[in-house]
């Protein structure tokens, strides 16, 4: 997303997780979830991760402007990814970790395992949307398995990031 919308970083700061959290305003929580397959410990932000607060602050404070949609309707939700990826645009998705069939987790712990990842494109020939996550390479899913993934949380289901076209929005707080 970043480089998409030619975010220049000062010096030789690379494009790093570490200097998004950073800039987003770092910090953790220790969170506890008792259920059927024993005691599932959470560690995340002290920031509300689902509202996507985090993100959009990350993307105001380096000028990046946004626009954050979530819907309830995966037909409608896939529609619309598939529209911003053929517009050349790439999108932040919220997901279920679990929910993913390359990570190997329980599928118990889908809807507490919040996960983003960025669809990059869409390849025509396979039907598969490409995906960049914590990979050395891309990664590619099916509309179905990112409709599964989308929808397995409790919260911000179909939830997608885009980076308006145009102008610029900054601000330090």
């Amino acid at each position: 997303l970043l480089a998409h919308a030619a975010v220049e970083l000062p010096g030789s700061l690379p494009r790093s997780e570490a200097l998004l959290l950073g800039i987003g305003g770092l910090g953790f929580s220790y969170n506890l979830y008792p259920g059927p397959w024993g005691v599932h410990l959470a560690l995340g932000f002290t920031r509300p991760a689902g509202s996507g607060a985090f993100q959009r602050d990350i993307c105001r404070r380096l000028g990046i402007p946004v626009e954050i949609e979530e819907t309830g309707n995966a037909v409608l939700a896939g529609r619309a990814l598939r529209e911003q990826v053929e517009a050349g645009r790439p999108v932040l998705l919220w997901g279920s970790k679990a929910a993913l069939p390359y990570l190997g987790l329980r599928e118990d712990l889908a809807p507490v395992t919040e996960h983003l990842w960025v669809v990059t494109g869409f390849i025509e020939e396979r039907e598969r949307f490409e995906i960049a996550d914590l990979a050395p390479g891309p990664l590619e899913l099916s509309e179905d398995e990112l409709a599964a993934a989308r929808s397995a949380l409790f919260t911000a289901k179909h939830r997608r990031m885009t980076v308006k076209e145009g102008g610029t929005e900054r601000g330090d707080s």
